[in-house]
């Protein structure tokens, strides 16, 4: 899972922004589910003021 949220987001976030996240997890989520969580994640990003 942490594997799978660092590679979303570094393809959202360019190398020139200088900022520290942290993902709190509270449930693990199936395969099925990946789609729906990475839309969740690109929306979050979006709203980040970079």
């Amino acid at each position: 899972m942490r594997r799978f949220l660092r590679e979303i987001l570094k393809k959202q976030l360019s190398n020139s922004v200088s900022l520290d996240i942290v993902i709190r997890i509270h449930k693990s989520f199936y395969k099925a589910n990946i789609r729906q969580i990475e839309v969740e994640i690109k929306n979050l990003i979006k709203g980040l003021p970079i």
